[in-house]
């Protein structure tokens, strides 16, 4: 509870039209029409198989009350948005250094430093994700069978 009531420290201001961007970004949803377009405009890299939203198993989720099948394909969305955010960092940082030579070394460094950081928020959540999926679903199966929701299996 510390982390929601902490007051917020600001940080320095973007530039304005940047700002403005971003805020409409949450401050209004996405029509379905254009969440669908960018879902499929990022595609996960070949070499980041570890950004696919893990699926759940067959017969597992066949045994699934339907309000835990609901309640878990909310968290699979939340991961699968998680995903493409990652994605999307990922593409930024990759053509930063693909035009390495074309970006002052400070500046690089920088925009590399950032895309990590955020990567290591959004790459932190989805693993919480997968985490509370297993426990969920650890909840509502025989207990003999809740080493099948663990993270190794």
């Amino acid at each position: 509870m510390k982390d929601v009531e902490e007051n917020v420290e600001y940080g320095s201001d973007l530039l304005q039209p940047i700002a403005d961007g971003f805020i409409k970004t949450v401050s209004r949803p996405l029509t379905k029409e254009t969440a669908t377009t960018l879902r499929n405009q990022f595609k996960i890299p070949s070499n980041c198989r570890g950004f696919v939203v893990p699926k759940m198993n067959t017969e597992l989720w066949n045994n699934l009350p339907t309000r835990a099948k609901v309640a878990d394909l909310r968290v699979q969305q939340m991961q699968q948005s998680l995903s493409i955010g990652l994605i999307t960092i990922a593409n930024m940082a990759n053509e930063v250094a693909k035009h390495a030579k074309l970006v002052p070394p400070e500046l690089k460094k920088t925009l590399l430093r950032l895309a990590i950081d955020g990567a290591n928020i959004l790459g932190d959540q989805l693993q919480l994700c997968s985490a509370r999926r297993r426990n969920e679903i650890k909840r509502l199966i025989n207990p003999e069978y809740g080493s099948i929701c663990s993270k190794q299996v």
